[in-house]
């Protein structure tokens, strides 16, 4: 579905350049508790990504659709951010290397990875 969705766009709609509030609000929360890596489930385009970047966080965005993240690539060449990565994977099935990251690192992170995920540690 949302690759679909991602594949019709011609050109990205403004609403998915806003930012939501949360996000702004979450930096200086983010900056006292000495976060220093995130990890943006459903990426999108990355604008989330790319404001956390620019913030100074070292960021890898996941996305299911390749072209949301086709996207998102080409937004991080043209803002030159240098410490945002992506991965094509479904949130409800992260890849193992995701949740070795996700452990290993002090990261803010709102969501439980799959019992399948969970089985292979």
């Amino acid at each position: 579905m949302w690759d679909r969705y991602y594949s019709k766009l011609k050109r990205l709609p403004k609403r998915l350049e806003k930012l939501a509030r949360f996000v702004i609000e979450a930096v200086p929360v983010f900056k006292s508790c000495k976060v220093e890596k995130v990890l943006d489930l459903g990426c999108g385009v990355g604008r989330h990504c790319i404001y956390l970047a620019k913030n100074g966080f070292d960021v890898i965005g996941v996305d299911v659709s390749k072209h949301a993240l086709i996207m998102a690539k080409e937004w991080v060449r043209k803002e030159m951010v240098v410490n945002t990565s992506f991965i094509q994977a479904s949130m409800t099935n992260l890849p193992l290397l995701i949740v070795i990251l996700m452990q290993s690192s002090a990261s803010a992170l709102y969501t439980m990875p799959s019992r399948e995920t969970l089985s292979m540690l």
